[in-house]
């Protein structure tokens, strides 16, 4: 038996809208996420806390995947764990139906709360308050993406715990609804902050992030498909959404000079290449490889030149 619990809040969600499974939490902790969440698509997701036995994790899927209901499924495991009564479990599947358990002897405070779509636990909470804000969140945050909203339901409770910097660690999962067959595509979003001062905070830093790197992708969807008018589009949402970026705001700049929108495009590669030198060798080895024409190569060398 571990002798240390799994001091978190977290929540387990479905996306009514898309189907999407996902979780997020966030502990004091060292690499906490790395433990409690456990996310299949088109099975279910688990959020597997307090004295944390891996059964509870990997058992409540293989139940799931089996045809139980999360209710179900929890009972059989906790029937068959003599350490139960130390075990926080949420459980969401894919079918929106949800079920938790608190063991009583989980350490104070130990809550859960769960509905249709969702589950949230929290244990070692100093105040009562953090699992009602948390579910108020979630409630509110209707027709957002599902990592933000499971981000918003992270900072309803922490400011609720009045904890602040006092956590460590955070984690956001994001399946989507229909397995691909593909490993490297099990998720849409998995992001860990594993040591922090401010987890919370840096886990919405690294979804804006990745936001602007999934529209990167979609410009170059866009190109091969010869939209340009589309490609630039994602280009423009991607520099807004990390305009302190040097890759995204140096491709974006490229593709301008490319369409002939000169000043904007030397303004974004100008500051790009001040701040990383390093960028003007990229644009002169894309030259050597054709990926860039060497006309380009030489309207990025005149921008940036002293």
């Amino acid at each position: 038996m571990p002798l240390r619990p799994t001091h978190a809040f977290s929540i387990v969600a479905r996306d009514s809208a898309t189907g999407a499974l996902g979780g997020a939490i966030v502990s004091p902790l060292f690499a906490a996420g790395r433990d409690v969440l456990w996310i299949r698509q088109e099975v279910g997701a688990v959020a597997n806390q307090g004295f944390i036995h891996v059964a509870g994790g990997s058992g409540t899927l293989e139940r799931l995947a089996a045809g139980k209901s999360p209710k179900d499924a929890l009972a059989e495991l906790i029937a068959a764990d003599p350490g139960s009564a130390l075990r926080q479990i949420g459980v969401v599947a894919a079918s929106g139906a949800s079920a938790a358990h608190t063991g009583e002897r989980c350490v104070a405070q130990a809550v859960h709360h769960h509905g249709q779509n969702f589950s949230v636990q929290a244990n070692m909470m100093d105040k009562s308050s953090v699992v009602p804000a948390m579910v108020a969140a979630w409630e509110s945050s209707e027709g957002t993406e599902l990592a933000e909203r499971l981000v918003a339901v992270l900072r309803a409770g922490q400011a609720a715990s009045g904890e602040g910097p006092a956590v460590q660690s955070a984690a956001v999962i994001v399946a989507p609804p229909k397995a691909s067959g593909s490993g490297w595509e099990r998720y849409q979003v998995d992001l860990r902050v594993d040591e922090h001062t401010d987890p919370i905070e840096e886990i919405g830093r690294l979804l804006a992030v990745h936001r602007g790197y999934q529209h990167l992708d979609e410009a170059e969807i866009a190109l091969e498909r010869e939209d340009l008018p589309a490609a630039i589009r994602h280009y423009e949402t991607a520099s807004e959404l990390v305009p302190e970026n040097t890759e995204i705001q140096f491709w974006h700049g490229l593709l301008l000079i490319q369409n002939g929108d000169a000043l904007p495009g030397a303004a974004k590669l100008r500051m790009v290449c001040t701040r990383q030198p390093r960028w003007i060798e990229v644009a002169r080895r894309l030259g050597d490889v054709n990926i860039i024409s060497q006309e380009t190569v030489a309207q990025v060398l005149t921008i940036v030149s002293p």
